[in-house]
This record gives structure tokens, sequence and C-alpha cells, in this order.
């Protein structure tokens, strides 16, 4: 079964997420499971940004010999991520991060936030989920991915 997103494209509605905690040792073997998934029958793999696990699913889907047509993968990107989001999806020609996405998700944050290098929180106060949107329709724009939207907003939150 399939939802129709508002731009026509269809979603399947049961997807694998692919959090696998934080270890290296987890995100390792991420790649071994959501391959069993994919031949399993899953077609829509849900990821997130702070997951980490980007490589792995692309290791999947390239290992499984599917159609890229036929599979939707999701991922999320952290509200504050305003002035990141093309490097929050790997436009990294090296990764091929961006060729695997079907949708991209601006998710109010709800999880523990990503750290600089010196260890102080990584935030940006100047950002707002309108910011966000703009620049995730300019990357829907380019073709990178095929549909944007939100998660985890309450209707209060999202008008």
């Amino acid at each position: 079964m399939k939802l129709q997103l508002n731009n026509g494209a269809r979603m399947p509605c049961i997807a694998l997420g692919s959090w696998v905690g934080t270890g290296p040792e987890e995100i390792a073997r991420a790649s071994s499971w959501l391959l069993t998934a994919l031949e399993a029958g899953y077609r829509h793999i849900d990821t997130a940004v702070l997951y980490g696990t980007e490589v792995a699913v692309g290791e999947a889907v390239r290992q499984s010999g599917i159609p890229r047509k036929d599979l939707f993968i999701t991922t999320k990107l952290p509200l504050h991520h305003t002035k990141r989001v093309r490097e929050s999806l790997g436009q990294k020609p090296e990764t091929h991060w961006t060729r695997l996405l079907r949708s991209v998700v601006v998710y109010k944050d709800n999880h523990p936030l990503p750290l600089n290098a010196d260890g102080s929180l990584m935030l940006d106060e100047t950002c707002d989920f309108n910011d966000t949107w703009k620049e995730m329709e300019k990357v829907l724009a380019s073709g990178k991915v095929k549909s944007i939207g939100v998660s985890n907003f309450s209707m209060k939150t999202y008008e």
C-alpha cells in the first residue's frame, strides 16, 4: 500500500527505520540487516542525519540490486540545519547519498543535538522553520530529492 503525496509521488506506507545506536559496531552491521529487509520486501527506508547510517543504507541498496525507482528513501534534518541543508544531505560526490534520497523531512528537534569539534552544542539560534523550508525547497528544485515534508510537528507548530 502506498500513499500519494501532494506532489504526486507515491510513498510506501510501511518503512523500515534505520536507527541502530551510536556505536561504530552497530553502524557497521547496519548494511547487513538493511539488505535482509530489502530482500524481504521493504521498499521504504527511513533514516535521519543524526542516525549516521547513510553509508549503510547506500551499501544495502547497491547490494540489493533493486532498481532505484522502486525504492523510497527518507531522511530527516534537524530544524537548526538551516544554513547546512545541502551539507546535511551529503552533497559530497563520494557518498552518492543524494542519488538515493526520495524524500527529505525537517523535524522539530527532540533528539540529541550535534556537537562542534570542541564539544559545545552546535546551534544556530538565528534560524527558523521557514528559513530551513526555503533551503529544502532549493534542494527539491535542483532535482536531488523528489519530496519534502515535516515530521514530529504538532499542529500548533506547523500552523
